[in-house]
């Protein structure tokens, strides 16, 4: 899901299950876009209102855009596609394909409320520009120095980095704003497609 206020962007600190130590002794941990698994029976849809709902404890509109972005993991390749305005649900913002056929579908939301940490370890409001910082691996340390804001409810570990995957729909994100610019992610209609109550 791509929540934005301004030029930020709003992530999550993975679940501590992910993080992870490097040779150096240095705690890497991941920081992911809003979402997760889609489960049997549920909709692409569904699965991001239930998801977003459960990451930040607050509900979420699913926005109309009027194109799609797709790209194929492990490629620099992105096409955009115009969405069917005549559509009954969101077309989706971002749309990152893999060799084997599974996909990972990302939606422009808004918040009803402000976010709250909710089944994640924290929050961050990441600008745009610092999305490469993070891809190299930021230390926790200089969040402040490129204007990341975080909540949380651990314990960062001292000297701990951050870092984007990528692959998969943090790489698409890069790859569609350095194509296209930060107005790409912003839905364009002002009226709500879907509506978590």
């Amino acid at each position: 899901m791509v929540v934005l206020r301004g030029d930020t962007m709003l992530m999550t600190l993975a679940k501590e299950r992910r993080w992870r130590r490097d040779d150096d002794g240095v705690d890497q941990i991941p920081i992911r876009w809003l979402g997760g698994k889609v489960n049997a029976g549920e909709s692409y849809e569904a699965a991001a209102l239930r998801e977003v709902q459960e990451e930040v404890v607050a509900g979420v509109v699913l926005e109309r855009t009027p194109v799609t972005y797709v790209g194929t993991r492990g490629t620099d390749v992105v096409e955009a596609e115009e969405a069917d305005e005549d559509a009954a649900g969101p077309a989706p913002l971002l749309v990152s394909l893999r060799e084997n056929g599974v996909r990972s579908v990302s939606y422009a939301g808004r918040l009803d409320a402000p976010p709250t940490v909710g089944d994640v370890p924290g929050l961050l409001w990441v600008p745009i520009d610092a999305l490469q910082a993070l891809a190299a691996g930021l230390p926790f340390s200089r969040f402040g120095d490129v204007g990341i804001e975080l909540e949380t409810t651990v314990e960062i570990p001292s000297g701990a980095r951050a870092f984007l995957g990528g692959t998969g729909t943090e790489h698409l994100t890069r790859q569609v704003v350095a194509r296209y610019g930060i107005g790409a992610l912003r839905a364009r209609s002002p009226e709500p497609a879907i509506q978590l109550a």
